[in-house]
């Protein structure tokens, strides 16, 4: 059986080997980007702002209480289904239970009946014998 250890150390060299390729393969690329060109890009510090921006636009606690209200309805109404869903398998095997107990009930007082009757036949044929 191949070692855990074994299997991360060859991922942790095979990916330590790809981004050396990577680097090796684009920095002849990066070095012929002209120099002016970057200064016209932003700062690593404006695109921070930026996204912290975006990010606090989209948790608006307006946008973020909507998607709760919504989540929490959609999740409630999958219990409500599975609540159903539940109850109908046990009416159902409610049902066939007692269906069983009846004939099982019928049987026992068609059979205990059958017993008395000859319990009777034998009692008449034993007070016929006595006479």
């Amino acid at each position: 059986m191949i070692s855990l250890s074994l299997v991360f150390a060859t991922l942790f060299f095979t990916s330590l080997g790809a981004l050396v390729f990577i680097v090796i393969k684009k920095a002849p690329v990066l070095a012929k980007i002209p120099h002016e060109s970057l200064q016209n890009q932003e700062t690593f510090f404006v695109w921070v702002v930026r996204i912290a921006k975006t990010t606090f636009t989209a948790l608006h606690p307006q946008r973020i209480k909507m998607y709760t209200v919504a989540q929490t309805a959609r999740t409630l109404n999958i219990f409500r289904v599975l609540s159903f869903r539940m109850h109908r398998f046990v009416d159902a095997m409610a049902h066939t239970a007692k269906k069983k107990s009846q004939e099982m009930e019928h049987e026992h007082h068609l059979s205990s009946d059958a017993r008395r009757e000859e319990d009777d036949q034998r009692d008449e044929s034993d007070t016929q014998d006595a006479k």
